[in-house]
């Protein structure tokens, strides 16, 4: 597996690539977080076998640059069209986007750019609407934290037990890319949701055609999911898709089931 970095629109983007298969996927990580949040993924051999998989880090996190224009550049809509960019310079069609939380609002988003999208899998993501559907989310002191610039190494902790389910065994796996990532990202993310200046992602999801499927851990401590099973899209198998042990990374805390789940909604996307 490589690391490689390619130049988006004057940025530095820093890319994980591990695979020779025939289906290309694009791995997207959360808020706060970088591509690290997949290695179980990219360096599972079922997977490079079957998949050429890309997970870069977007602009601001993890190895890629900071933006010196970060009111532009770290809105969801921006950081889709850099990895529209980053996508055919590497010469990406036809794939399957695999968006953690953040992530999978940017891949939503992708469907406004100029790039051939076969499938979506949302992995703890919820649409985007206008407004925001605040009854989606638990009430958590942790959340607003998502959104704040200046973070506390006592904040780091709160939000990396976030990640998992309330019985997972104590790790601290996520703590080095909260860390790395610009301060700045949450500040204009917030700022983005605060003025609605964000696609309504319903409205694009009904205007497009595209496969999408929801996974979510069971014992998820960010999202209400008895709001979030409800949700009125098209979706592959016809429900969302939950991991009943697992809390917001259940790739990680679960990989193999995740992968089973994962290979077998992109068999409905090939169908």
């Amino acid at each position: 597996m490589e690391k490689h970095k390619v130049e988006v629109n004057g940025l530095s983007m820093a890319c994980y690539k591990a695979g020779e298969g025939n289906t290309n996927l694009l791995f997207l990580h959360g808020n706060s977080l970088d591509s690290d949040s997949f290695l179980k993924q990219l360096n599972d051999s079922q997977l490079q076998r079957e998949f050429t998989m890309y997970a870069p880090d977007l602009i601001g996190y993890g190895d890629s640059d900071f933006s010196n224009d970060p009111e532009k550049d770290y809105v969801i809509s921006e950081q889709a069209k850099k990895l529209a960019v980053f996508c055919k310079k590497n010469e990406i069609t036809d794939v399957i986007v695999v968006g953690h939380s953040l992530g999978g609002n940017i891949a939503i988003e992708l469907l406004k750019c100029e790039i051939e999208i076969k499938g979506i899998v949302l992995t703890c993501s919820y649409p985007a609407s206008k407004p925001l559907n605040m009854s989606v989310f638990l009430p958590s002191p942790v959340f607003p934290l998502f959104f704040k610039p200046d973070i506390t190494a006592s904040d780091i902790d709160k939000m990396n037990a976030a990640m998992y389910a309330p019985d997972f065994p104590p790790d601290d796996y996520f703590k080095q890319q909260l860390i790395k990532s610009d301060p700045l990202t949450r500040e204009y993310l917030a700022k983005e949701i605060e003025d609605q200046s964000y696609t309504d992602q319903f409205e694009l999801i009904n205007q497009n055609s595209v496969p999408t499927a929801m996974i979510y851990g069971g014992k998820e401590l960010l999202y209400n999911l008895d709001e979030v099973t409800n949700i009125d899209i098209p979706l592959l198998g016809g429900e969302v898709h939950v991991i009943p042990h697992c809390g917001h990374v259940p790739f990680y805390e679960d990989a193999s089931n995740f992968k089973e789940l994962l290979v077998r909604v992109i068999g409905l996307v090939k169908k």
